[in-house]
């Protein structure tokens, strides 16, 4: 029998990319407390060992002018400009979690806390992925009992994204996944392919970075053979370059995907080449490995993906290596990340024909926006993309799966000269490309594309 509507799965996705793609995104109300949930922040696997690194991660707990203590970076922004509680910060030792390893820092005095943050310990941190994996295991079973939340929502930063799914998808030894106990992952910028050109030399000095080769045992057993758990939402935030995106075909990655050769050459240059200068977008997308599409097919849910493109800051060129690390300094990825924490996890219960038709033109938006750029800075190699506005979006429908786009975009270029003050550019951007997307509103193919600059 056809369908007149998309499935309930599907819809919850088009209204999750409807309020966070591109310029024209539909900002959410602010959700009722109960909405929330709670939620644990994971940090990544930096070279440095710390005991603050996550709190780096996520925010610093600091006085301000006046001497009073306060949150900063996301953690400060969900609760200053939007009334989170923070609860704390976790503290294992030695694998295991407890009521008392939470420190209190800026925690409500009063009331159920929102968010909170996982600080591994620093055996974890010099250790594999199992470790991190086996606190979080811990973490989670600790703050269930704790709030009386059945749920947990959980934002992983870089690595701690594979070590939560290796838990989660029966990875660790005598520590099984309890079923309902994640509501959501959040992935940022998580290598669930690895991380080909770094993983193996940095292996090497520090052991945590071996499972992240490509061609690691730990990543073929949870991208290839252990399930994802049915009753888990999975969502990657993906950090691509805003203003020159590497051209990099991530051709080492194209062994472990699900795709057909083709169809991955064929990918939007969006979420087919470029990286953060750590972690290439192909490798932040879980929906491209094997046991991904058989969660899909199983479940009918998506994986969804979101694009965001910070700026890479005023001194850095198209080497720099920090995006990765500065993205999650950026107000909008914090938007971001709070309108997905905050989806309520009901379906909703109808979706209009017209909303998704509005999520591909999102979609044709962000990768024209993308196209405008990528031109641009290979006209001015030495200048650094400040905004492109996207002026002119004509869209014809082909089908359901797929579109044509002509579009004009305006980009503001800052062209460094040597000796000088740097140089004020405006360009125009024009172009046309044909679209197509799955059957989840996912951009697979771009075809028929054509851009041209003029200064």
């Amino acid at each position: 029998m056809t369908r007149s509507t998309p499935r309930p799965n599907v819809l919850r996705t088009v209204l999750l990319v409807l309020s966070i793609l591109g310029s024209g995104r539909l900002p959410l109300a602010a959700a009722p407390h109960d909405a929330r949930g709670v939620t644990l922040l994971l940090q990544g696997a930096g070279p440095a060992v710390s005991s603050k690194a996550s709190e780096e991660t996520w925010g610093e707990y600091l006085p301000d002018a006046g001497g009073r203590l306060h949150w900063t970076g996301f953690v400060g922004y969900l609760v200053r400009q939007h009334g989170w509680n923070i609860g704390g910060v976790v503290r294992p030792r030695a694998e295991q979690v407890l009521a008392e390893h939470l420190d209190p820092m800026g925690a409500a005095p009063a009331g159920r806390a929102d968010v909170y943050i996982l600080a591994s310990s620093l055996p974890a941190q010099t250790d594999g992925l199992d470790s991190r994996a086996r606190e979080l295991a811990s973490a989670v079973a600790m703050l269930r009992s704790l709030t009386g939340t059945p749920r947990i929502r959980l934002v992983a930063y870089s690595a701690s994204g594979v070590a939560a799914r290796i838990w989660m998808q029966g990875g660790l030894e005598n520590q099984p996944y309890p079923p309902g106990s994640v509501d959501r992952l959040i992935c940022v910028a998580t290598p669930h392919l690895g991380v080909g050109t770094l993983a193996r030399p940095a292996a090497w000095f520090w052991r945590r970075y071996g499972p992240l080769a490509p061609d690691s045992d730990a990543l073929n057993r949870i991208n290839r053979h252990l399930a994802l758990p049915p009753d888990v939402r999975f969502i990657d935030v993906v950090i691509q370059s805003s203003a020159a995106p590497l051209v990099d075909s991530g051709r080492s990655y194209r062994p472990y995907v699900r795709l057909p050769e083709t169809q991955v050459r064929g990918l939007p240059p969006l979420l087919g080449t470029g990286h953060d200068g750590v972690v290439h977008v192909m490798s932040a997308q879980l929906h491209l490995t094997p046991t991904a599409a058989r969660y899909e097919n199983e479940t009918d849910q998506p994986i969804q993906v979101v694009v965001c493109t910070p700026p890479a800051g005023p001194v850095d060129d198209v080497g720099d290596l920090t995006l990765h690390t500065l993205a999650l300094r950026d107000p909008s990825v914090w938007q971001t990340l709070r309108e997905l924490l905050e989806q309520p996890s009901a379906d909703p219960d109808s979706l209009c024909a017209e909303a998704a038709a509005t999520v591909r033109r999102a979609w044709a938006e962000q990768i024209a926006r993308h196209l405008a750029a990528t031109t641009v800075q290979h006209r001015h190699p030495t200048g650094r993309i400040v905004a492109v506005e996207i002026v002119r979006c004509e869209i014809t429908a082909r089908d359901r799966h797929g579109l044509h786009c002509a579009w004009q975009a305006q980009c503001e270029i800052e062209v460094r000269r040597m000796f000088r003050q740097p140089d004020w550019q405006s360009c125009a951007a024009t172009g046309s490309f044909t679209l197509d997307f799955d059957r989840f509103q996912r951009p697979i193919a771009l075809r028929e594309s054509a851009t041209e600059v003029s200064d």
